[in-house]
């Protein structure tokens, strides 16, 4: 090679290189995708269980509360009837009524608790797997994202590491070849810079590589692949 220019190029490509696998890997962390993933299609897929399941108990609750409520009622009624503070007869009776009323209200919600249980039974069951399965994916997107958090604390001081590097790599490349490269960098939204395969062609592209710009490649001299215009070279080039 006739001067090392392409050399100090490919050194600052490997740089970038780096740069944007960090950044790709801090974009790509694992948090739990596939996870969540599941979770919906496990609510989509058990929707009318789930709702039922949810519908059921909230019955359940309902009627218990009716249940407890006429228990108390009956209770503080009842007090009234035997502890002498009602003497009337037509006050008395209405309370017996009112007693009467609500034990078969208290009758008719623990009827009904015990229907609704019942359908809740088999159900129950399915309804314990989905649990089990949801609560483990939870579980996992939750360890996913903690480790995600340290992964990418890490990947930050890469980053700079790397990209410390950076700037006394560039300087060594000169400022023409610079520009080609960084041009090349813009239009890919990668780097500037491919290599040459044994086959003859791009490794960015794939399209073929004359062999009057593989000649000029090894004599040191900057040139650029005809598709995605990214500044060629041949990783086995070394400075004399």
């Amino acid at each position: 090679m006739k001067d090392e220019q392409l050399y100090r190029l490919f050194k600052l490509h490997e740089i970038d290189e780096k740069l944007l696998g960090i950044k790709a890997r801090a974009e790509n962390l694992d948090q739990g995708k596939r996870e969540t993933a599941a979770i919906k299609k496990i609510h989509t897929d058990y929707a009318a269980e789930i709702n039922r399941s949810n519908e059921i108990k909230k019955l359940i609750a309902e009627e218990r509360v009716k249940a407890e409520q006429a228990s108390e009622k009956i209770k503080k009624f009842s007090g009234q009837l035997y502890d002498g503070s009602t003497v009337a007869s037509k006050e008395l009776e209405n309370l017996q009524l009112e007693v009467q009323m609500l034990e078969d209200l208290g009758m008719q919600a623990e009827f009904r608790i015990e229907e609704l249980e019942k359908e809740y039974e088999p159900l129950s069951k399915k309804m314990e797997k989905i649990n089990a399965k949801l609560a483990e994916l939870q579980n996992t997107i939750e360890s996913k994202r903690v480790q995600a958090i340290e992964d990418h604390k890490a990947l930050k001081v890469a980053f700079k590491t790397v990209g410390d590097q950076r700037a006394e790599r560039e300087s060594e490349v000169a400022l023409d070849v610079r520009k080609v490269y960084d041009s090349a960098r813009k239009r890919t939204g990668t780097t500037g810079l491919a290599l040459v395969t044994l086959e003859g062609r791009c490794s960015a592209c794939g399209l073929p590589v004359a062999e009057r710009t593989q000649e000029a490649i090894r004599l040191g001299k900057v040139q650029q692949c005809e598709s995605c215009r990214r500044v060629l070279f041949f990783r086995e080039e070394t400075p004399e």
